[in-house]
Formats: C-alpha cells, sequence, structure tokens
C-alpha cells in the first residue's frame, strides 16, 4: 500500500509540471512520501514533532506548506 502510494504521487507530480533533467525526482518524492507516511502513525502516538502540533490543523496546514515550498523549489527554484 505504501509503495502504491508512492508510486501514485510520483505519477500525479509528473502530469503536473515538467521536471529538470538534472533532478532525481523519484528520490526526492521519496523522501517527502517517507516522511508523511512516518508522520501518520507517528502522531497517534505522540500530538507533536519537532515541535509542531499535530493535534490541529494548524500543524498538518504547516507540513503540506513544507511540501509545497520543497515541490516549487525542486521544480523551478522559485518559492512565489
Amino acid at each position: 500500500m505504501r509503495d502504491r502510494f508512492a508510486l501514485d504521487s510520483l505519477k500525479f507530480l509528473e502530469g503536473k509540471e515538467s521536471f529538470p533533467p538534472d533532478r532525481d525526482i523519484p528520490a526526492i518524492s521519496a523522501v517527502l512520501v517517507a516522511g508523511v507516511v512516518y508522520l501518520m502513525p507517528r502522531t497517534k502516538s505522540s500530538s507533536t514533532f519537532m515541535g509542531i502540533d499535530f493535534s490541529s490543523p494548524a500543524g498538518w496546514q504547516r507540513i503540506q506548506a513544507a511540501l509545497d515550498t520543497t515541490v516549487r523549489l525542486t521544480v523551478d527554484g522559485n518559492t512565489e
């Protein structure tokens, strides 16, 4: 299931963007997806991680914003 989620995520990204050939998108995607996959079960046993409170939507919104920024920087180097 996790591998399927990862592959689906990569296909989604490839459909949305044209990636620079000098960037290893599968490896970058693996790191991002692994982080999210780790956080999901971890937050069931502890509501905070690295100072982020996952018991409220604001914590997950911070993660979403960080993922968005990382993807934008990876694709075109632009955070705007």
